[in-house]
């Protein structure tokens, strides 16, 4: 390969990966976005009356203390059933992955381009974060390309419709029961069909 194709790889494969890092914050963002959403509607529909006052409340709040909001209203106006708490735990758990890779992407110094005067492949991509826990400080390390940072923004438009799903359900007095299942995977669906059991 000579300098200019290399060149031009380097800079396709480069620009790619930070296309892919960028999608995935605007994706996570829309995931927030929905939590947060739900939450001024309920507080609308339970009274309160100036929708700038939740917005007010909601100002400058992360996606970890958005959620922990966004259950605890779930929680709070409707008395769920076994299968309910199981699905609002599923949901939740999904959101919850979502946010640590959130913050082990964001938070992570990546290493893109990074190579040596002979490589020829620039497509993946290296990245570490410092950690400190209860036996001292650690490096978090991680090898990604391009697709897979788009696999977890497509995982945020699944959490996102799931998320989004669950608080109109709850708006509407529907139970939450009929408008989601596991699959035989275990994977959690918002059934199309509002009448659906599993």
């Amino acid at each position: 390969m000579d300098s200019d194709e290399r060149t031009k790889r380097h800079i396709e494969q480069t620009d790619d990966i930070y296309r892919a890092i960028g999608k995935f914050s605007v994706k996570f963002e829309q995931l927030v976005f929905y939590m947060r959403q739900g939450i001024t509607f309920f507080m609308s529909q339970n009274g309160l009356k100036s929708q700038q006052l939740s917005h007010i409340v909601l100002a400058d709040q992360t996606a970890y203390p958005m959620k922990t909001m966004f259950a605890a209203m779930i929680y709070e106006l409707v008395n769920l059933s076994g299968e309910e708490r199981r699905i609002v735990k599923e949901i939740l758990k999904q959101v919850q992955t979502l946010i640590d890779r959130r913050n082990d992407i964001v938070h992570s110094t990546w290493f893109v381009g990074w190579a040596s005067p002979s490589d020829t492949d620039f497509g993946d991509v290296s990245g570490h974060k410092l950690t400190k826990g209860r036996s001292g400080a650690s490096v978090k390390g991680f090898d990604f390309t391009s697709t897979d940072f788009d696999q977890v923004s497509d995982e945020c438009d699944s959490v996102s419709t799931l998320v989004n799903r669950l608080w109109v359900t709850v708006m509407s007095g529907s139970p939450i029961e009929n408008n989601f299942y596991f699959d035989e995977s275990g994977e959690l669906i918002g059934s199309p069909n509002s009448n659906h059991r599993s």
